[in-house]
């Protein structure tokens, strides 16, 4: 799965500085290969992600996710009907996927959470 992201508004304190997403010009998408044949597109149009960090160079950035799974959105309403099952998220049970960062590292010139 990749996820893609735009983190836009950000608040600087004078030890840290946190940044949350701007759901107006951002998009939590993922994208699965179906049976070795097709690449599957979606997003989650309902979530939320704060990232913060007190270091200029971002080795220490935290990041947390939450998304509502019923919010999951691949353009196919049967499909994501199906993928709302317990076949697959089971979102009566499950609905809140949540993704909290514990390391960070450098990659090239990109920081990974």
């Amino acid at each position: 799965m990749v996820f893609g992201l735009l983190m836009v508004s950000n608040i600087a304190t004078a030890q840290q500085t946190i940044w949350n997403n701007d759901p107006a010009h951002s998009q939590l998408g993922f994208e699965v290969k179906h049976t070795n044949v097709s690449l599957v597109r979606g997003k989650f149009d309902s979530f939320h992600i704060i990232a913060k960090t007190s270091k200029a160079d971002y080795s220490d950035a935290q990041i947390s996710l939450t998304a509502q799974v019923k919010s999951i959105n691949t353009g196919v309403e049967m499909r994501d009907n199906h993928l709302r099952t317990a076949d697959f998220f089971d979102v009566e049970k499950f609905p809140t996927l949540t993704f909290k960062s514990h390391d960070s590292r450098r990659l090239r010139r990109f920081v990974v959470a």
